[in-house]
C-alpha cells in the first residue's frame, strides 16, 4: 500500500507491526515508535523496519509518500 502525505500529515499504525517494513517512496516522513525514545528520517528511498510491537507514527515533513508493506490491516486512522 502506498499513501500520499502533505506536509505536517500523519498516519498511526497501532498493533503489533514488529518486523514489517515502510519505505518512503518521496519527501521526508519522521517516524517514531512507542518504547523506543529516538526519532527517525527518512529520505526518499530509505527504509526502516518496525522494531517496536507498539504504536507507530509516521509524519510527512514535506510532502511525501509511504510505502507499507504487510501492515495495510493495521492502519487505524489520521494522527491529528
Amino acid at each position: 500500500m502506498r499513501l500520499v502525505l502533505k506536509k505536517n500529515d500523519g498516519i498511526c499504525l497501532r498493533g503489533n507491526n514488529q518486523g514489517k517494513r515502510l519505505k518512503c517512496a518521496g519527501g521526508i516522513l519522521w517516524v517514531t515508535q512507542a518504547g523506543d525514545q529516538t526519532d527517525y528520517f527518512l529520505l526518499e528511498g530509505e527504509e526502516f523496519i518496525i522494531h517496536s510491537s507498539g504504536t507507530v507514527i509516521i509524519e510527512a515533513r514535506k510532502d511525501a509518500m509511504v510505502a507499507l508493506e504487510g501492515i495495510a490491516g493495521q492502519l487505524r486512522g489520521l494522527c491529528n
